[in-house]
């Protein structure tokens, strides 16, 4: 015999199930920043560019939950101004990368591009600088997060670094 739920249990239900899924996407998001952030500072230790982080490693929900999952590279750049790294620019995409030469970064970027006004202008700008070095991390579209974050201009379904 089939139990009945009522429309309250469903409801008290359903919202268990998609807190425990978007925390899950939450340890998803911040296990993605260490791991593409290693990869990144790999290549620039390859290559001897050096590393431009794109998003304060100390900002933002995911890093006063779970602490910084990334560090501050050679540079950080945020409209916070990444006050505890050692090396940072304050100002928004795509202000303040004009005076880095082409091609002349490797470059992280850490749930940025959602937020910024001149996004096609700022992916322009990076890729300028990164050349083919961008690394890029986005909100999962399909968590609610992507909706619901404050602040968010955007959901970005692709990475524009990749042809």
């Amino acid at each position: 015999m089939l139990r009945q739920y009522t429309s309250v249990q469903v409801v008290a239900i359903a919202t268990v199930v998609l807190l425990v899924y978007e925390i899950l996407c939450s340890f998803q998001r911040q296990h993605l920043r260490t791991k593409v952030y290693n990869c990144a500072q790999a290549r620039a230790e390859e290559t001897g560019k050096p590393l431009l982080v794109v998003g304060d490693p100390h900002n933002g929900i995911g890093s006063g939950i779970h602490g910084a999952a990334y560090g501050c590279g050679d540079m950080c750049f945020d409209l916070t101004g990444c006050p505890q790294c050692p090396h940072a620019r304050k100002n928004a995409l795509p202000r303040g990368l004009e005076d880095l030469p082409d091609d002349s970064h490797v470059i992280f970027i850490s749930y940025v591009l959602e937020y910024v006004d001149d996004y096609h202008g700022s992916v322009q700008e990076l890729k300028r600088v990164g050349g083919n070095d961008v690394y890029l991390l986005r909100v999962q579209p399909w968590c609610l997060t992507a909706l619901l974050y404050p602040g968010a201009k955007r959901i970005l379904y692709s990475d524009p670094f990749v042809d």
